[in-house]
């Protein structure tokens, strides 16, 4: 298990680095392997769910991807 910390001037800059984590990592390797991603606010939570699941295995122009076994917590 490692501990990855990324810090960013604006929420939008997370998006294609925490895909890029999330399809290169053990999530990849092991579909029941659970990835963990803490955000600073619930708000934060609740808009990057949605923006990493657009991408996440989606056919190239659609946003019909889908993000599982990913727990996002906030530290509030």
């Amino acid at each position: 298990m490692s501990l990855r910390v990324r810090c960013v001037g604006s929420v939008d800059d997370i998006v294609e680095p925490v895909v890029g984590y999330l399809t290169a990592g053990a999530a990849a390797e092991d579909l029941f392997h659970t990835e963990h991603l803490i955000v600073p606010t619930a708000g934060v939570r609740a808009w990057l769910a949605p923006q990493v699941a657009a991408r996440l295995g989606s056919t190239p122009g659609h946003a019909d991807g889908v993000m599982a076994n990913v727990r996002v917590g906030y530290v509030g």
